[in-house]
């Protein structure tokens, strides 16, 4: 737990001075998520979703950028063999170090950094044996999510940028304790994105 606050801590103070940096760009950003849970569960497989918001950009050097960034996410899974879904939704503060690759291509960054989640709503919606489902599973599912990122980007000089990336959840975010449901999941998350640069100084 020190080292989750200790990590939170420092990327809030690096966030922090992306609002107030001189070499500051900032956007807006949002794509696809395809999402599924790691762990001990094996009877899901993955949905699609989306996230969406916006990211301040700061230039440490020729070569090396820090990036925060807050989005809405929605994530989950899907029930194997039957019309169930479980949705997620989260707000994510993905905080990372980004790195220029010239000798790949111009324009080229490869980047990682921690990703930390707090959640908003969690719902199972769909059909069983004919009969509607549509619960809220929020007290079965633990309301702080820490990802880890790695990716990469390109951007051009019209200021639209694009990528992938993939999140490794690395804690636990099932509530339940009870032997039959209390199996170890973690969100893992696939992620193609499009951005905007909206202003920069």
């Amino acid at each position: 737990m020190k080292t989750v606050s200790l990590t939170l801590t420092v990327s809030m103070l690096i966030f922090t001075h992306l609002l107030v940096a001189q070499d500051l760009k900032v956007g807006a950003k949002g794509g696809l998520n395809v999402s599924s849970f790691g762990g001990d569960f094996i009877d899901v497989k993955s949905r699609a979703g989306f996230h969406l918001g916006g990211y301040g950009n700061l230039e440490f050097d020729e070569r090396v950028n820090f990036q925060g960034e807050l989005l809405y996410s929605l994530q989950g899974v899907k029930i194997k063999g039957e019309d169930i879904r479980s949705n997620l939704s989260y707000i994510i503060l993905p905080v990372l170090v980004q790195v220029k690759l010239p000798e790949v291509t111009e324009g080229f960054t490869a980047y990682s950094g921690p990703q930390f989640g707090f959640l908003l709503s969690a719902k199972q919606k769909g059909s069983f044996n004919g009969n509607e489902v549509d619960r809220d599973i929020k007290d079965d599912i633990k309301g702080f999510d820490l990802s880890w990122i790695f990716g990469i980007g390109y951007a051009l000089e019209s200021g639209v940028d694009f990528g992938i990336r993939y999140n490794i959840g690395l804690n636990d975010i099932n509530a339940q304790t009870d032997e039959d449901a209390g199996a170890k999941a973690t969100n893992q998350v696939f992620q193609i994105w499009i951005g905007y640069l909206l202003w920069s100084q």
